[in-house]
């Protein structure tokens, strides 16, 4: 079992994260509950790879399980806030528009990127902008469903600098990854690409 327990940690964070997406996706207004399981999410984001080096029991399996939780988690409700967000007219929610859309087209790459990797047996191990990306990205849906859980409490200058913190969020998780589609581009366009 020890051999195994990276890819259980995993597996329980893919759970999770389908009940995450699932409670937002149904109008669900529990969104303390979705804040801990988007949190339990992230706390299993990094065990189950400190675990996998820790027991020297790195696979492309339990790398593919990690990047398909991952993307199960985030392009979801992605998609999700985008369509909240649509009619917001204000200048910062049409940044935030803007970021979650290249984040979105961004991640539409890298699964893309990800399955011609492993398929072509080329090393699909995250690159350092990764993982650095994807807690920017629990960071951001951290946020989201910590303010939705305040709901009505929050003031319009407590909304605008929610906002501008979400932007900022956005923006760094944009940069890291457009840098990790990147990473992956360059890695698979060398002559000698590495196979695993």
């Amino acid at each position: 079992m020890k051999r195994h327990s990276a890819n259980v940690i995993t597996a329980v964070g893919i759970v999770l994260a389908f009940w995450v997406n699932a409670l937002a996706w149904s109008d669900s207004k529990n969104y303390g509950l979705m804040l801990v399981l988007s949190l339990v999410v992230g706390l299993t984001d990094f065990l189950d790879g400190q675990i996998a080096r820790r027991t020297s029991c790195i696979t492309s399996i339990g790398i593919s399980l990690d990047k398909f939780r991952d993307k199960v988690f985030v392009c979801p409700l992605f998609v999700l806030f985008l369509a909240e967000l649509w009619h917001s007219q204000s200048e910062l929610s049409t940044l935030i528009k803007g970021m979650i859309s290249i984040l979105i087209i961004v991640e539409t790459g890298l699964i893309t990127a990800s399955l011609v990797g492993f398929f072509k047996g080329w090393d699909i191990s995250p690159n350092k902008y990764g993982k650095r990306k994807m807690w920017f990205y629990f960071g951001f849906l951290s946020f989201v469903f910590l303010m939705k859980a305040k709901g009505d409490a929050r003031g319009i200058q407590e909304l605008f600098y929610a906002d501008v913190v979400t932007a900022v969020i956005l923006f760094f998780a944009a940069v890291l990854a457009i840098l990790s589609l990147e990473g992956y581009i360059s890695r698979y366009t060398r002559p000698n690409l590495p196979v695993k």
